[in-house]
Parts: structure tokens; C-alpha cells; sequence
């Protein structure tokens, strides 16, 4: 709607946006300020791209994603906050933000795509890095402690351990029409802290997750 509206300065997005779509506002070069509602859950591909008078943005912790190319171009950009309600930074989401100095990645964050910081400053790349590694580190250390506070609940495996399993390891349950279903839960992580539900699953075994590290199984009561 206002996609290279080159005399646009400020605007005050309402609380009843929900999303702001693809290149919503790509090409507004004169936009400085821009208020962002917590309504807003998404923010499209290319929404802000080349609007090289913004300067800063906050975001608010009712968006998710972060979409591809949404702030690429952004030349003046030096400065943005990323809730911990993200989750998804998409591929050169921030390309091409050459005074971006700092910026928070959450643990929230579990996906970046390719390019998300091209063209940005060696030094920022490096912080970015840093910080993915550290978040990864504290998940996975979170994780283990929170297995071992309860190990009772569940059985822990790695991804080919789970692979291997004879079925006489495994619950199985009897059916009315006279055959035999695996009778578990099962859940799969890459980080021991957050799990994914899988699909129960039937004999034979099919489908078991393969790219996940660990494997979670709880016997039906």
C-alpha cells in the first residue's frame, strides 16, 4: 500500500494490524520512525526494505517472524530490538545494513536463514555468531538439567539408538481386531529443552525422526 512512497516520514500502524504484508512499506526512503503495535504478529518479506532514513525500530513481543528481506537495504539502521517472542529471522532479513552496530539475538531464535547479515559489518557477524553458540550451549545445559530433575517420566535416547530398538524393548498394547500397536509417547529434540511431539507410531517401525539428536519415550498408563 505505501511501497515506495518516498515522502512518507512517520506513521502509526493501528492495534487492529495483525500483519504487515510484503514490501509494505519497501522503498519508503524519507520513513524515520515507525510504531509498531503488539498486535502485529508477523512482519512480511521486503516490508521495510530500502528504507535507508530508519534509524531504529522496536519490535514488539507479539511478532514471531521476521521475514525474508524485511529490513534488507535498511542503510541507517543502527539499532533494533528482537523479543524473545521470535522465532524466525529469515534469510537476509537484515542484509545490507551497513550502521546496524549491535543486535540481541533471544533464545527464542531458532532458525536464520541464509544471508540474514550479509553485507553488515564483520563485527557485528561475529556477535551474531557468538551468541547463537551461547544460546545453543545454555538450551542444551537447561535441557539436561531438566531431564535429570524428573527421569522417571521418561526414557532417553539418542536418534540411532531409537532406530535400533528391538520391539520387545518397546510397550506394546494388544488391539480388538487381534494385532499389536507400539504403546509410548515419543518426543524429539536437537537441544533437550525443546520437544517436538511425534506421531505414535505403529508396527512396523516407520518414520522414526533422523534428524534429530535425542529421543524421548513414555509408556502409555
Amino acid at each position: 500500500m505505501f511501497n515506495g512512497l518516498t515522502s512518507l516520514t512517520s506513521i502509526n500502524i493501528p492495534n487492529s494490524v495483525t500483519d504487515i504484508q510484503f514490501y509494505a512499506f519497501a522503498g519508503c526512503t524519507s520513513l524515520a520512525s515507525i510504531s509498531i503495535p503488539n498486535s502485529v504478529k508477523s512482519i512480511g518479506g521486503y516490508a521495510f526494505a530500502g528504507c535507508t532514513s530508519l534509524a531504529s525500530i522496536s519490535i514488539p513481543n507479539s511478532v514471531t517472524i521476521i521475514d525474508e528481506s524485511a529490513f534488507s537495504g535498511c542503510t541507517s539502521l543502527a539499532s533494533i530490538s528482537i523479543p524473545n517472542s521470535v522465532t524466525i529471522i529469515d534469510e537476509s532479513a537484515f542484509s545490507g545494513c551497513t550502521s546496524l552496530a549491535s543486535i540481541t539475538i533471544p533464545n527464542s531464535v531458532t532458525s536464520i536463514g541464509d544471508n540474514a547479515f550479509a553485507n553488515c559489518s564483520p563485527s557485528l557477524v561475529s556477535s551474531v555468531i557468538s551468541q547463537l553458540v551461547a544460546n545453543q550451549a545454555n538450551k542444551f545445559t537447561a535441557g539436561q538439567q531438566s531431564v535429570m530433575a524428573n527421569p522417571g517420566a521418561y526414557n532417553l535416547y539418542t536418534t540411532s539408538q531409537i532406530q535400533n530398538m528391538a520391539v520387545g524393548d518397546l510397550v506394546l498394547n494388544r488391539q480388538p481386531n487381534g494385532g499389536f500397536v507400539l504403546n509410548y509417547e515419543i518426543d524429539q529434540s536437537t537441544d533437550l529443552q525443546t520437544w517436538t511431539p511425534y506421531q505414535t507410531l505403529s508396527l512396523p517401525l516407520t518414520g522414526l525422526p533422523t534428524d534429530k539428536a535425542f529421543v524421548r519415550i513414555k509408556a502409555k498408563q
